[in-house]
């Protein structure tokens, strides 16, 4: 049987707490790199929202674009307005800006979008639709009518709303609380917009209803088509 002297045993020896030095620093590596990982933050795109749907008669050749956004990193850098549809001639006061005016708009349906861009290059984007109608000088007012509340809301309702104006018409609403007081424009429903005061909506082509959170007592709405 062969003997080994100590001084044959040292590179052994040598080899074999450096493998275990290895496998305890491999170890340590497996441990803390995920959790490294999971520190580390995404950046995202801006969340971006044009505004509501704008409906103007055809006297109005102009009107305020506001935007909104928002950004989980906090890092938004720019906003940009184009227009990217409707008729010739409208041009935007400062494209460059969250809230611009828009001029010299024409009979017809224009679609402007916002672009927002944050400081590491990402973008959110979306449109806002200005519709600009020839509206006549038609109308029909409904007095007196009384709002309903059920869960969730309150509303004013007309049946058959088709048999009063024709059905090809553009038209505008408006609402009034008494007849003393100014008529406000009512915007059809856009479920981006949580913070419309009113709205209205046609179900099945001939139930007609202005909403609100909470009415009481009695309105006129005026249809000027």
């Amino acid at each position: 049987m062969r003997h080994y002297s100590p001084r044959h045993l040292v590179p052994v020896m040598f080899i074999a707490k450096l493998f275990h030095i290895t496998c305890a620093i491999l170890l340590l590596i497996t441990i803390f790199i995920p959790s490294c990982k999971k520190d580390v933050v995404r950046n995202t795109a801006p969340d971006v929202y044009a505004g509501e749907n704008k409906y103007l008669g055809f006297l109005e050749d102009s009107c305020l674009l506001i935007g909104r956004a928002t950004d989980k990193e906090n890092n938004i850098a720019s906003y940009y307005w184009k227009k990217l549809s409707g008729p010739a001639g409208s041009s935007i006061d400062n494209p460059n800006s969250q809230e611009t005016k828009v001029r010299g708009l024409q009979m017809g349906e224009y679609s402007f979008e916002l672009t927002v861009t944050d400081l590491l290059g990402l973008q959110g984007r979306d449109t806002v639709k200005v519709s600009v109608l020839q509206i006549g000088q038609n109308e029909m007012i409904f007095k007196d009518l009384e709002w309903e509340c059920f869960l969730g809301g309150c509303a004013v309702e007309i049946k058959d709303f088709y048999s009063f104006i024709p059905r090809d018409k553009p038209f505008l609403v408006f609402l009034r609380k008494t007849s003393l007081s100014p008529w406000e424009l009512v915007n059809p429903y856009d479920p981006r917009v949580i913070t419309a005061k009113y709205f209205y909506d046609i179900s099945d082509n001939k139930l007609f209803g202005i909403y609100a959170d909470d009415e009481t007592g009695k309105v006129d709405v005026k249809i000027q088509y």
